[in-house]
C-alpha cells in the first residue's frame, strides 16, 4: 500500500513543522559518548532505545549512509541501484502485507497477523526479516557482494550505534518534542509511516 504511506508522510508534512534535527558532534556521536550494551531479554526497553537514537541522530545517520551509497554506488551503480530495488521491493511488500484489510483464513492470513504483530512490538525482528529476504533474493541472483557492503553495511553500522549508545538528557527532550507533535522529523514520521514508531514502544 504505497499510496498510504505517501498519504501518511504527506499529511503529517503539510500539517507539522517538519525540520532535521541539528547534526551532532563528533564528541557527542563518537568521541565522548556512553556505550553500554542493552538487556536483550527486554524488547520494549532495547526499541524504545533504537527508535529514541535513531531520531535523535538522524542527521548524522543519514550523512553517513549518503557518503557510504554515494562510495559503492559510484563504483558499481547498476548493481547498486539493483539491490537497492530489490530491498525496496521487499519493504512495499511487508508494507502491503501489513496494512491490508485481510485475507480469511489462508496462510496469507497468518503472515499478515505475524507482521503487524512483529511491527508493534518488535521492530528489529521486521529489519532482520526485510534484509534477510532480500538477502536470499540477491544471493539467487548472484549481486549479494553490492547488497552487504553497499546496503547491509551502512544499515548495520547506524543501527548498532542506535543499540549501544545510551541516551542523555538532550536525547530524551527532542523524541519529547517529536512525540508530542512541537516539531516533527523526518525520521520520525518515516517511522511512524512504517507503524514501527507505535507509542507502546515509546512511552
Amino acid at each position: 500500500m504505497k499510496s498510504d504511506i505517501g498519504r501518511t508522510i504527506q499529511d503529517q508534512l503539510s500539517q507539522q513543522d517538519v525540520r532535521f534535527t541539528p547534526f551532532r558532534s563528533v564528541n557527542d556521536f563518537i568521541l565522548d559518548a556512553t556505550w553500554n550494551a542493552p538487556n536483550f531479554s527486554d524488547l520494549p526497553r532495547l526499541n524504545k532505545r533504537i527508535v529514541n537514537n535513531l531520531i535523535y541522530y538522524q542527521t548524522n545517520y543519514f550523512a553517513f549512509g549518503i557518503a557510504l551509497f554515494l562510495l559503492v554506488g559510484i563504483s558499481y551503480p547498476i548493481d547498486f541501484l539493483f539491490g537497492l530495488v530489490v530491498v525496496l521491493a521487499v519493504l512495499m511488500g511487508f508494507v502491503y502485507l501489513s496494512s491490508s484489510p485481510g485475507f480469511g483464513n489462508n496462510s496469507l492470513a497468518a503472515a499478515e497477523q505475524f507482521i503487524r504483530s512483529a511491527k508493534e512490538d518488535r521492530p528489529l525482528i521486521v529489519l532482520v526479516g526485510i534484509l534477510g529476504i532480500s538477502y536470499l533474493i540477491l544471493s539467487f541472483l548472484g549481486k549479494l557482494m553490492i547488497f552487504l557492503f553497499g546496503i547491509v553495511l551502512p544499515i548495520q553500522l547506524i543501527i548498532l550505534h542506535a543499540t549501544f549508545r545510551t541516551r542523555n538528557l538532550a536525547n530524551k527532550v527532542v523524541n519529547k518534542f517529536d512525540r508530542l507533535g512541537v516539531q516533527a522529523t523526518p525520521m520520525g514520521i518515516f517511522l511512524s509511516a512504517l507503524g514501527l514508531r507505535s507509542s507502546s514502544l515509546l512511552e
